[in-house]
């Protein structure tokens, strides 16, 4: 039993133009959203960062400035207090404050029950008092600052908090997810828009001109080739075919 060599082969939807463009799209759009979304997530995350030093730099000198007089006049529910007062209005961006006297006994503790991290920046806290410098740790985000009895005062202690980006990062990560998701939506939606108009603009004519020049092969000479009329690719291949459809019903007379 013979078979036909020339039957053309099944043409499988999915290895057609129109799918390679498309996947082709959508490829290109996801290795961008995921470029630009981690550049935008490192970005934030590092802005958050900096916020957060910027504010442990302003409050912990401001808690220096007001704790130092307190802590000359021995009045450490004042110093206490004061400490209290820095971490609620901190809202979950410092862990701890301490408050040391010029020799390094620990006066006031407020904050996170972290033994370690209290001796640390009460070490911190020992050290500013004695150099009469701020000293800095952990990424800048453990402070300390000696505190004077007023503005020529001696120093008569130090005071150190830990503070963490924890709370803004977190935050700001979360604003990013909502914003990826948003950004996904919308470039789904063009995506398939796309999809459309070139499913319009290329599969279909092309379609059609396969369906006329089958039509042409079976001898058919008077079917007339879609898009002749088009500047671009596809007119220009529609006139060429027409152009044999032409020569082919000649050569038939």
């Amino acid at each position: 039993m013979s078979t036909d060599q020339s039957a053309p082969p099944r043409r499988k939807p999915l290895v057609t133009v129109f799918f390679k463009c498309v996947g082709l799209m959508a490829l290109v759009t996801a290795v961008v959203a995921v470029t630009l979304s981690i550049q935008a997530t490192a970005t934030a995350k590092r802005a958050a960062e900096d916020g957060v030093r910027a504010l442990a730099r302003e409050v912990t000198e401001y808690a220096t400035a007001v704790a130092g007089p307190a802590i000359a006049a021995g009045d450490m529910a004042a110093v206490e207090a004061l400490l209290t007062r820095l971490l609620e209005n901190a809202r979950g961006k410092a862990l701890l404050a301490v408050a040391t006297r010029s020799d390094g006994t620990l006066i006031a503790a407020v904050g996170a029950a972290d033994p370690a991290l209290q001796e640390s920046l009460s070490a911190f806290a020992a050290q500013a008092a004695t150099n009469g410098q701020p000293v800095l740790s952990g990424g800048d985000f453990h402070r300390a600052k000696p505190a004077t009895a007023g503005p020529d005062g001696p120093t008569v202690g130090g005071i150190a908090v830990a503070w963490s980006p924890d709370v803004v990062v977190a935050q700001v990560l979360a604003e990013e997810r909502r914003a990826n998701l948003t950004t996904l939506g919308l470039s789904l939606i063009l995506l398939a828009v796309a999809a459309v108009v070139l499913r319009q603009a290329l599969s279909v004519p092309l379609n059609s001109m396969g369906k006329a020049m089958s039509r042409v092969a079976k001898g058919d000479y008077e079917t007339r080739l879609p898009a002749l009329k088009r500047r671009d690719e596809i007119g220009h291949l529609a006139r060429t075919l027409d152009s044999l459809r032409t020569q082919l019903a000649k050569a038939e007379v």
